[in-house]
């Protein structure tokens, strides 16, 4: 498998199933952009992977409703891991370009 210049926009990457399957993401995967980065929005936890495990989508009902109204630019959900990795790459990409 070999990687394009917009997938390394994510690298690394982690893709985990929505504890809610996608009720209030919009899809049964996430896919996480720079998974092993400290985000100080998440200060309590050493990387981006373990607060979405641990809170955010992955917190109780309301919390996870929360964190989906506005979520951080480096998550995106899809019906398929490979829809997920998509719809992050669009969402950086997108971002990237509005700087």
């Amino acid at each position: 498998m070999s990687v394009t210049k917009r997938e390394l926009l994510a690298y690394p990457m982690a893709l985990i199933e929505d504890r809610y399957s996608g009720t209030y993401s919009g899809g049964r995967w996430l896919a996480i952009a720079k998974a092993d980065q400290f985000d100080p929005d998440w200060a309590e936890y050493s990387a981006r992977v373990n607060a979405m495990m641990m809170d955010g989508p992955a917190s109780d009902d309301s919390g996870a409703m929360n964190f989906w109204d506005n979520p951080p630019e480096w998550i995106a959900a899809g019906e398929t891991p490979e829809a997920a990795i998509e719809a992050l790459i669009d969402r950086l990409s997108s971002a990237i370009n509005s700087r």
